[in-house]
């Protein structure tokens, strides 16, 4: 059995994309990025003259960086290089490191502020009483006004709730009062 094998031949074509955007290698990318950690505070005069020994360190990579950049097309000089490293340099290393590190500050200060209070929970046997309560002061009022709706708010069963424990109303208990309008909330929903 003899078996014939096709195959397809597809001719690649290279198409050359004008770059509109060019991109620092990543040896560039380094250097910019230790000369805007290292300058950040820097005054203007100061930086422009501390740029120029650094450009003076530099130069070989600036040197591949303009061939690089040659071969992708760019028509410019070796000056606009460097002065669009500069540009580079200055916004996207110093000015947004500066932005990112004062969010950070924030961020970290905002964190301490907030600090939140351990939750406490109530008892089962406290819960259970309040709900105990509600059921019973719903009922009642069911008794009192048999054919008309039960006109009865968290807030006055809470009143009610206080007065039978007899609460010190100077002390007045935040969290259970919170607790108690949403038990009776909830209660309440089932016996409408």
């Amino acid at each position: 059995m003899n078996t014939t094998k096709v195959t397809k031949v597809t001719k690649v074509t290279t198409i050359k994309i004008k770059t509109s955007r060019f991109l620092f290698t990543e040896p560039i990318v380094a250097h910019l990025i230790q000369f805007a950690t290292l300058h950040q505070y820097t005054p203007k005069k100061e930086l422009k003259q501390n740029w120029i020994e650094f450009i003076i360190t530099i130069k070989e990579d600036i040197e591949n960086e303009k061939r690089e950049f040659y071969e992708q097309g760019f028509k410019g000089t070796e000056e606009e290089i460097v002065t669009r490293m500069y540009n580079s340099c200055k916004y996207y290393y110093m000015k947004q490191l500066k932005q990112k590190q004062e969010k950070q500050q924030e961020k970290q200060q905002q964190d301490q502020t907030k600090k939140r209070k351990p939750y406490t929970r109530y008892s089962p046997e406290i819960l259970y009483e309040i709900d105990e309560y509600i059921v019973y002061l719903i009922k009642e009022k069911e008794k009192e006004e048999k054919e008309k709706m039960i006109e009865l708010t968290p807030n006055e069963a809470y009143q009610l709730y206080k007065d039978y424990k007899d609460y010190n109303k100077d002390k007045e208990d935040e969290k259970l009062k919170k607790t108690f309008k949403n038990r009776f909330q909830i209660i309440s929903k089932k016996y409408k």
